[in-house]
């Protein structure tokens, strides 16, 4: 809840001109974190997935698909955002992405067209997925090798994926009969090779976002180092993945950033 807050705080002080923000639970929520959550940010739309649930069944989802979403969070960016939100694009952000300055770069990419816009990241980790999705369409997919879609902040066409709903159903009922060693990758990478067979892609953000894992002690070096406040390599946003799991190294980074959030 603490990572939640200060990303959408974040947000808020800089990027709150461009975006309504709807924020989409994943059962993890308590009733006090629901009052905060409506205390603090009244202007944000809070979808429980009880009441997603409920939506997705309406809109013809089958049992299947709704309940795995319970099990794999991250079919939730797949699915939830794109069926019960009416925009054109979603901006889709983790609680551990949080924003530095205006994100002119983004949202100039957003403008620019109907893409599929993702931060090129270090690995590809795409497990099984393409293999997946060609068992449910029933064809081989020829695309060029895909970088790792790492998916703290994303860009999805709405409109693209609303129409894919029979498919998503299909790879879902795929996904739950085997068992993958990563199988958050195999959810990551549907939307990434979906869209990329789609032809609707492109890879920005390599310059103005930073993401730094929780085992890569160079780069918590860098920003328990950086200048917040000048912020010399112009950084718009920075993905702190894990960020609970390196203790003080991440505590001291979460320090600097209320301080420069309060001025």
């Amino acid at each position: 809840m603490e990572s939640l807050i200060l990303s959408l705080a974040s947000f808020y002080a800089f990027s709150r001109e461009y975006a309504e923000v709807a924020i989409h639970e994943d059962d993890s929520f308590t009733k006090k974190d629901i009052l905060t959550i409506k205390n603090i940010f009244p202007w944000a739309k809070l979808i429980l997935l009880k009441d997603a649930d409920i939506i997705l069944r309406q809109k013809g989802f089958s049992e299947k698909t709704i309940n795995l979403r319970h099990k794999h969070k991250l079919l939730i960016k797949a699915i939830d955002f794109h069926h019960i939100e009416s925009r054109k694009r979603v901006l889709i952000i983790d609680t551990d992405v949080f924003f530095l300055k205006n994100i002119s770069e983004l949202w100039s990419k957003i403008t620019e067209g109907e893409k599929f816009i993702f931060n090129d990241d270090r690995e590809p980790a795409y497990g099984s997925s393409k293999k997946l999705l060609e068992k449910v369409l029933g064809r081989k997919l020829e695309m060029n090798p895909a970088p790792y879609v790492n998916t703290g902040l994303i860009v999805e066409p709405s409109a693209i994926l609303r129409e894919a709903k029979t498919i998503i159903d299909g790879y879902c009922k795929e996904f739950e009969n085997f068992s993958y060693q990563r199988p958050h990758c195999i959810e990551q990478g549907f939307i990434a090779c979906f869209l990329k067979n789609k032809k609707v892609e492109e890879c920005v953000f390599s310059g103005n976002h930073r993401i730094i894992g929780h085992q890569d002690m160079p780069g918590t070096g860098y920003l328990k180092k950086y200048d917040f406040e000048n912020n010399p390599d112009n950084v718009e946003t920075i993905h702190l993945c894990g960020w609970n799991k390196l203790g003080k190294d991440f505590g001291a980074i979460r320090t600097k950033l209320l301080s420069f959030m309060k001025k």
